[in-house]
């Protein structure tokens, strides 16, 4: 199915489908314990901080009952940019200081005080000998980026500022660009799911970037002779390779089979496990597959579905997909870069349906709209763009970011091998749900 291209007139004035450059920061911030972010701007960053703080995630310590924070706006309205200096930002990071459980200190800038050039660098040179904490400057760049961009940019400010060793740890692997968008059940569990992986090739997962884990588990990176670089670290993992002088592998997102296996054969070819890595494969299918058995022709054939989210889960999601006889119609990206981490070939993975990026809402919603009598299921964050409420009722499954009414309670995954397992089960038990009320 494609679309004729147009964006209505009407449709180009309204909010476009994406989310900002701070909320991805704030997630990087929210997943490193001990981690507090000095932000020059006002109070509306409060604001951002609570999409993610107690709806997306239940489990998040951004903000705390009794004001100890951990995004710290210094409060810089527009009327008080042209007379800044920049000692809000001072007050703020001795503040940080007194805090026993601060152990990283982020410093980053809203657009309206960007343009006035403050020299943080400066600043960061006059506090630090009264910080005990590292104070690690984080490029702000909410103009010209997104969330995806803020995640990534805080990756790549660690990866040139964290110690490195002379001498690697053999046989150890670090995992650079983990998107940990909250600290709940479903990330953790990636991090232990891609950690099993790590170690059935004999090989030591050494550290992960991000896992809701503090620096000093950040900065065992330095040591490790493989850097795995997942699509959003895989300019963090080539910064910090430059400095610790470490291998790096890029891989694709492993979500799905074909993701997850191509993870472990990139792995390692690079490390020489070319036979354990098959042997792990091979009993790790002999497992899954089976339980697919009795769902693809039941429930799952001839099924068509959108989905909105990373756009680097996009092609093991259509590989996925198709292979339990599903099919795409429509992809929806709530970012601007139609590149980030993920390349769509007709050649590895047939016929690529239509894709759009950061569009306006009201776009997306007629797009929907146009698809909804072919479509089975739709995938999407609680913000996904709806359509016509006349139309035929379609199951959505609640994924990805944000989340306001779906957690995770216990371990449930969606990369790796037991995280494409669960994402079937969600599928399957969604889609079935709907056959069940429509049948009443």
């Amino acid at each position: 199915m494609t679309f004729d291209g147009l964006t209505f007139a009407h449709e180009r004035f309204d909010v476009p489908y994406r989310y900002p450059y701070h909320l991805g920061l704030f997630m990087a911030v929210n997943a490193i314990p001990g981690c507090y972010a000095v932000i020059d701007g006002p109070d509306c960053l409060y604001r951002k901080a609570e999409w993610i703080h107690g709806k997306h995630d239940l489990c998040s310590t951004l903000l705390d009952a009794g004001a100890r924070h951990r995004i710290v706006p210094t409060m810089m309205h527009s009327g008080e940019v042209i007379k800044s200096k920049g000692d809000a930002v001072q007050s703020r990071l001795r503040r940080l200081a007194q805090l026993p459980e601060a152990e990283l200190v982020l410093i980053n800038s809203m657009p309206h005080v960007q343009i006035i050039g403050t020299q943080y660098d400066k600043i960061i040179a006059e506090v630090e000998a009264e910080v005990p904490q590292p104070i690690i400057e984080v490029a702000s760049r909410a103009l010209e980026g997104d969330w995806l961009d803020g995640y990534a940019e805080v990756l790549n400010s660690l990866a040139g500022r964290i110690p490195v060793a002379r001498e690697h740890q053999p046989n150890s692997v670090a995992i650079i660009g983990l998107f940990m968008d909250r600290t709940e059940a479903d990330h953790l569990a990636n991090v232990a799911e891609l950690e099993r992986c790590v170690s059935a090739l004999g090989l030591e997962p050494r550290s992960t970037w991000l896992s809701n884990r503090p620096l000093a588990h950040l900065t065992r990176a330095g040591t490790a002779s493989i850097l795995l670089a997942l699509p959003h670290g895989r300019e963090a993992a080539e910064i910090l390779a430059k400095r610790s002088g470490a291998t790096v592998v890029p891989i694709e997102q492993p979500f799905g089979l074909r993701g997850t296996i191509r993870m472990l054969r990139a792995l390692a070819k690079a490390t020489g496990r070319e036979d354990r890595a098959e042997a792990f494969i091979d009993a790790e299918l002999r497992e899954l597959l089976p339980r697919f058995e009795w769902l693809v022709p039941s429930v799952l054939l001839g099924r068509n579905l959108a989905f909105s989210g990373d756009p680097t889960l996009f092609d093991g999601l259509l590989d996925g997909v198709r292979e339990l006889g599903m099919d795409v119609m429509y992809l929806i990206a709530p970012c601007r870069r139609p590149t980030f981490g993920c390349i769509l070939d007709e050649d590895v993975h047939g016929t690529i349906p239509q894709v759009t990026f950061a569009e306006p809402r009201t776009t997306v919603a007629r797009h929907l709209t146009e698809l909804n009598d072919g479509l089975d299921l739709t995938i999407g964050g609680t913000h996904t763009p709806g359509v016509d409420p006349r139309l035929k009722p379609v199951p959505r499954m609640e994924f990805g970011f944000p989340s306001f009414f779906t957690h995770a309670l216990h371990s449930s995954p969606f990369l790796g091998f037991h995280g494409w397992a669960w994402f079937v089960q969600t599928v399957a038990n969604t889609v079935m749900v709907e056959q069940r009320r429509s049948a009443i």
